[in-house]
C-alpha cells in the first residue's frame, strides 16, 4: 500500500539549511563549490534527500577547521579532519595500518 509520501522530518528544509550553512561557512570558496557540486552530483545519482543532507553536513564539519583548499591537503590532513568530523569512530583507527573492510 503506497500512500502519499509525507516528509515528517522535513528533510527538504534540512537540506536547504545544510546548503545555506555551506554557503555561509568560514572556509575557502573552492571548498564550498566542491561540497555543493558533490551534493548536486549525489542528487543526480538518485541518492535520497536524507543522505545528501548528511553528506553536506559532514563535509561542512570537515571543511570548517580546514584553512586549505581540499585539493591541497595531504593524507594526514584528511585523516585529522575526518577525526574532527567523526571523533568516536575514527580515533581508534591507525592510518598507517591497513584496515579491514566489511562488505555487506
Amino acid at each position: 500500500m503506497n500512500g502519499p509520501n509525507i516528509d515528517v522530518h522535513n528533510f527538504k528544509r534540512r537540506l536547504e539549511l545544510a546548503f545555506d550553512g555551506v554557503r555561509s561557512g568560514a572556509f575557502p570558496e573552492k571548498n564550498k563549490t566542491a561540497i555543493l557540486d558533490f551534493c548536486s552530483h549525489c542528487s543526480r545519482e538518485d541518492l535520497g534527500i536524507k543522505r545528501v543532507e548528511h553528506h553536506a553536513c559532514t563535509l561542512k564539519k570537515i571543511a570548517e577547521p580546514c584553512k586549505k583548499e581540499f585539493k591541497n591537503l595531504a593524507k594526514e590532513d584528511v585523516y585529522q579532519l575526518a577525526c574532527h568530523a567523526e571523533p568516536c569512530r575514527l580515533q581508534r583507527i591507525d592510518p598507517k595500518k591497513p584496515q579491514p573492510i566489511l562488505i555487506l
